[in-house]
Order: C-alpha cells, then sequence, then structure tokens
C-alpha cells in the first residue's frame, strides 16, 4: 500500500499481519481525500480502528499538523510505528487501545479532533456510537469532519449535522459528515 498525495506521495507503507484489518483501496482512499479537499490542512486527524495508519499518515501528508493512530491489536500499533518511522514523520503518534479507552484518553486530555476517520472492521456496527460518544463528550471540534468507511450504511441523525455524503465503491460504503457547510 503506498501513500496517494502530498509529500509523501508514492512512499510505501506497510500493513499489519493480521485477519483482523483490511486494507482500504487506493481508489477509496483517493475519493475521500477528494472530497476533503483543503479542509485536512491544520487538522487534528484521529484516525480510530487504524489497522495501518493509511488514513491518518494520508492526512498528515496532505497538511494535517497532527494525527493520533489508535488501534486496539499491538501487531497494528507495532506496524503504524513502523510506519511512521520509515515516513520520517514526526506529528503522529500510536496509541493502543480500544476504541473506548481511546476516547477516555482524549477526555482527559481535554483533546478535539478536527478530523475523524473510522474505520472499524465490517462486522462491527459500532461508527454511531463513536459518533455519539464524540458529540456528547464535546471530543469534536466545531468544525469538524467525520469519514467512516462500513459494508453498509450508517445511520446519522442527519439534521444534527451541516452536511451529509454518501459514496458507494464495490462493497465499501463511504459516509462524509459535516458539523458546518
Amino acid at each position: 500500500m503506498r501513500i496517494i498525495g502530498g509529500s509523501l506521495r508514492h512512499r510505501y507503507i506497510k500493513l499489519p499481519t493480521t485477519r483482523e484489518t483490511r486494507a482500504t483501496k487506493d481508489a477509496v482512499r483517493e475519493a475521500v481525500f477528494s472530497a476533503l479537499g483543503s479542509h485536512v490542512n491544520d487538522c487534528l486527524v484521529l484516525d480510530l480502528f487504524a489497522g495501518s495508519g493509511a488514513y491518518g499518515l494520508e492526512a498528515v501528508s496532505r497538511g494535517a499538523k497532527r494525527a493520533i493512530l489508535a488501534d486496539h491489536n499491538d501487531i497494528c500499533i507495532d506496524t503504524i510505528r513502523e510506519n511512521i518511522a520509515k515516513l520520517g514523520i514526526t506529528n503522529a503518534e500510536a496509541w493502543l487501545g480500544d476504541y473506548l479507552e481511546t476516547l477516555k484518553k482524549l477526555t482527559l486530555t481535554g483533546t478535539k479532533i478536527d478530523l475523524l476517520f473510522l474505520d472499524p472492521p465490517y462486522f462491527d456496527k459500532i461508527c454511531e456510537e463513536v459518533i455519539a460518544r464524540m458529540v456528547a463528550d464535546d471530543l469534536l471540534t466545531e468544525t469538524a469532519i467525520i469519514v467512516c468507511e462500513t459494508h453498509k450504511d450508517i445511520i446519522v441523525e442527519e439534521e444534527a449535522f451541516a452536511k451529509v455524503k454518501r459514496y458507494k465503491y464495490g462493497i465499501t460504503h463511504v459516509t462524509i459528515i459535516w458539523r458546518q457547510a
């Protein structure tokens, strides 16, 4: 797998050697970042269920100020740390822990996220729960953008957000949610 755009374009990253993860296709990541455009610049990014860290690393390559790459699997975290070191990135960090531990750590540190990538294992239905918790716990900035990659559409209270766009790429569903237009 490779970084598609930005300062690290064409650089390769390692994939974790675990059956729990699946790589997001380059075409899907390219489409997501095309939809985000310049909104990535200067963002604090959380790549939750990070796997290889591809979404967060891509965001850093495209101008994000900092990325937190979180996963509960130690093999994934080791892979993410290898990728960060290989790319020479100083503004990304790997957090080991499940999503609840990660959200608790954000709360304890008073950290608010500008750009959230949710790419849980396809058999999980937790995007809605994570979004609801992050909104309730005030972990998203007022201009935050949420990107969810799932195997079917997620249920979102669309009136609670400024804009919701849905895309489908084969079996992959991508929902992008803007808190403000």
